[in-house]
């Protein structure tokens, strides 16, 4: 009998080795995962996250490394599923990047030269003009807080910052809260290396490179998103792009890194560089300025010097906040919204500020921009500003209040977040900023120091 079992279980292994070997790959992967215990199971996902950061490393590494990299991008737009629109939006650019964090980019009609520090801007539509301001030590949120929207993700390989942790909030202002996930070494037949597929994912965010695997540039990529402020339920936004990566040996010229602008008028900011034609009366006197479909138009900003607008918001536990209730002391008003990597990366900045003024200025973050049921809305901003350190007991605790519908947000002329404003006692606008960086946060402290109104372009 121990010899016929011994003859049963020999015969039982090998028809399991000869069923394996059957088996497709994929299939016997999905086996072994189906046996793995949840140690296993924990520890394969976390070398995989360290594999998957380590490429993205090296991505980064090969975008700053080359004395010249020339990358020719085109990225579409499309929404898919039951209420989506099928057309696709389709932007192109091209980038020169150079070292130190330099280099020439184009797109949507402008043409920006960073270099030490500094950014100078043209557009096609303007011969006789440019615009010149220092990027506060990042040129990524320079550009993002200027244009609002970088869907390039190579602008981030190239000019973000320097963790793998700040350049995958930066990638792709639509998936924020990505992060390395896994690898896929893709091989032909013949079994040698033909790309790696780097993938980064959170909950309705997904973004996946394909990367060459010598040079580890980003040969094409796809973000899909299916979830958050910008997605209808039963729909996802879907961002497809395909690049054209070469490496030069020689330095950038300087003359082209950084041109001379003798011939040209300096102005403000970049909308004053588009030169737009007028519109011609349309029916009978129309207005050339009236919107199409009747729609009212937008609601100007409110600049320094005004009387900021009163509202009173649900805070995000339990009541309501007057911003009335609030004079007496300086307000420091932060328009934000979850999926906003700038606000978030500012959270952590703003509220050691707050914690330095002792009492002096109370800080309020206006969420706007969500979307979602309530609940689900508040556990998104619950966790976003737990991991970024937001006080919410104390002397100097700071208010976190829901703008559901968006109407302080309109009332203040909010177009981007963050949009940050600093009120005095009295109520009155101090200072406005579109975006954080450490001058802002310098023309705040100097203003509440000396109750004076910073100057308007202290961005």
């Amino acid at each position: 009998m121990l010899h016929t079992r011994g003859c049963v279980h020999f015969l039982s292994v090998a028809s399991s080795v000869a069923l394996l070997l059957l088996l497709p790959p994929r299939a016997v992967h999905a086996q072994e995962q189906a046996t793995e215990s949840t140690a296993q199971r924990e520890e394969r996902r976390a070398s995989e996250r360290i594999e998957a950061s380590a490429l993205l490393q090296s991505i980064m590494d090969a975008y700053r490394a080359a004395p010249m990299l020339d990358v020719s991008t085109t990225v579409s737009v499309l929404a898919e599923g039951t209420q989506a629109n099928s057309d696709a939006r389709t932007s192109k650019a091209e980038f020169q990047f150079a070292p130190h964090r330099e280099g020439v980019l184009s797109f949507n009609g402008y043409t920006l030269h960073l270099h030490e520090g500094k950014i100078r801007a043209f557009h096609a539509s303007n011969k006789d003009a440019y615009v010149e301001a220092g990027d506060d030590g990042s040129p990524f949120y320079a550009l993002f807080n200027a244009f609002g929207d970088l869907p390039f993700p190579e602008i981030a390989l190239a000019l973000g910052e320097d963790s793998v942790e700040d350049v995958c909030m930066q990638l792709l202002s639509h998936t924020p809260d990505v992060s390395p996930s896994h690898v896929k070494h893709v091989r032909s037949a013949e079994g040698k290396l033909e790309s790696l597929h780097l993938f980064l994912e959170a909950d309705g965010q997904r973004l996946e490179f394909i990367v060459d695997p010598v040079t580890k540039f980003v040969r094409s990529s796809i973000a899909t998103v299916t979830q958050g402020a910008e997605t209808e339920e039963g729909t996802s936004l879907i961002w497809k792009s395909t690049s054209i990566v070469a490496r030069g040996e020689e330095a950038m010229d300087a003359a082209e890194l950084w041109p001379a602008v003798e011939a040209r008028q300096k102005v403000d900011g970049l909308q004053s560089l588009v030169k737009r034609e007028p519109k011609p009366p349309e029916g009978d006197g129309a207005d050339i300025d009236a919107p199409a479909g009747g729609a009212a138009p937008p609601v100007d900003a409110t600049k320094i010097g005004d009387a900021a607008p009163l509202f009173d918001l649900p805070q995000l536990e339990a009541g309501s906040c007057a911003l009335k209730s609030l004079q007496g002391k300086f307000v420091l008003l932060d328009f934000w919204a979850t999926w906003c990597g700038p606000c978030r990366a500012a959270m952590p900045a703003m509220t050691a500020m707050l914690q330095d003024f002792d009492g002096r200025v109370v800080g309020v973050l206006v969420n706007a921009g969500e979307q979602g049921e309530l609940e689900a809305r508040k556990s998104r901003i619950r966790e976003v500003i737990k991991k970024g350190g937001v006080v919410l007991e104390g002397k100097h605790a700071e208010r976190v209040l829901l703008d559901l519908d968006g109407a302080a947000a309109r009332d203040y002329g909010v177009r981007a977040f963050p949009t940050i404003l600093l009120l005095s006692p009295e109520g009155v606008i101090l200072g406005r900023w579109e975006g954080w960086s450490k001058s802002v946060e310098q023309a705040i402290r100097d203003a509440v120091k000396t109750d004076k109104m910073p100057p308007e372009d202290g961005a």
